[in-house]
């Protein structure tokens, strides 16, 4: 649903994946919301929003990867992406009304988890937008109880996660690459939330490289540092760079298995070197981190990679 460009808040939506039969709600929930905020004077810079609902027996964990930019980066404009599942029971036996309502109050829910756990927006009253809010679906009754908003939200409280962030090939084709990184991400990540790893990083962003190594002239692409870097949000970049020539060989057939192993390889040579970093995470299990990227991408070979 396009919302209309001359309101004074119109960046704002909300999309209600449910895999249970009955009529989609996501314009109507946000018709609601992107009138609440019109009705009130917030100032002229909220922070643009994608709620994203999702109604699903098996729970996706990688889906609730929340995003809050706050500044501009390459041109890309702040904005915010908020996730939240609701329980499939809970919506598959309700009516049209009480699925409406979990819809709404499933808003109020992302907004207070934004409050208490992500990066704030300087220009977005959060704390004043959730009273408003609150105040909005109690007056028009639609505000569910505090019980009911504890048992049918389902969230998982900033979870750790793993990224691929690939930024140079070189020699190889999309097409020869036979395995696909976003699918090994969403199997990493419906594992690692479950794990505690020490309380100093939340997200792990591995960069990598596919370079020739049988050119004259590769010396010069080849970082023999490898450096790393801590951020503040308690993220932590890694990188690892892989010869072209052993994930696609024109004359011998490499498969999807060599190709996942070699990858696997690399993102434990990676991680085995976080411990020589100048400034490291203090509370950070890396020997723990490193033996469950280990088990995890040796049970998605097992699972996905046969030949």
């Amino acid at each position: 649903m396009k919302n209309d460009t001359s309101l004074r808040y119109y960046s704002f939506f909300v999309h209600v994946w449910q895999r249970v039969k009955g009529k989609p709600l996501g314009d109507k929930v946000q018709a609601y919301y992107v009138d609440f905020l019109n009705r009130h004077d917030y100032g002229d810079n909220l922070l643009p929003v994608t709620f994203n609902l999702f109604i699903e027996k098996d729970i996706d964990v990688d889906k609730q990867d929340d995003n809050v930019s706050v500044s501009s980066y390459m041109g890309i404009p702040p904005t915010a992406r908020l996730n939240v599942h609701i329980d499939y029971d809970y919506y598959a036996n309700a009516d049209e009304t009480e699925r409406y309502k979990a819809a709404l109050n499933g808003l109020l829910y992302i907004l207070r988890y934004w409050l208490k756990y992500l990066k704030q927006h300087k220009s977005t009253p959060l704390e004043r937008i959730i009273e408003d809010y609150t105040d909005t679906l109690r007056a028009d009754g639609l505000l569910l109880s505090e019980d009911v908003i504890k048992k049918i939200y389902i969230k998982i409280i900033t979870p750790f996660r793993f990224h691929f962030m690939n930024y140079r090939c070189q020699g190889i084709r999309e097409k020869q690459i036979l395995f696909n990184t976003n699918h090994i991400e969403k199997f990493l990540n419906n594992n690692l939330y479950k794990i505690d790893f020490g309380k100093s990083v939340n997200t792990v962003y591995f960069s990598y490289d596919i370079l020739d190594y049988a050119r004259q002239d590769i010396d010069k692409y080849i970082d023999n540092e490898k450096k790393y870097q801590y951020g503040k949000s308690k993220d932590l970049s890694i990188m690892e760079q892989y010869d072209k020539n052993l994930f696609y060989d024109e004359f011998f057939d490499i498969s999807k298995c060599e190709q996942v192993a070699y990858l696997h390889k690399g993102m434990l040579e990676a991680i085995f070197r976080i411990k020589d970093m100048k400034r490291k995470p203090k509370d950070f299990d890396v020997d723990r981190f490193y033996a469950e990227i280990d088990r995890l991408m040796t049970e998605y070979e097992q699972e996905h990679c046969i030949d």
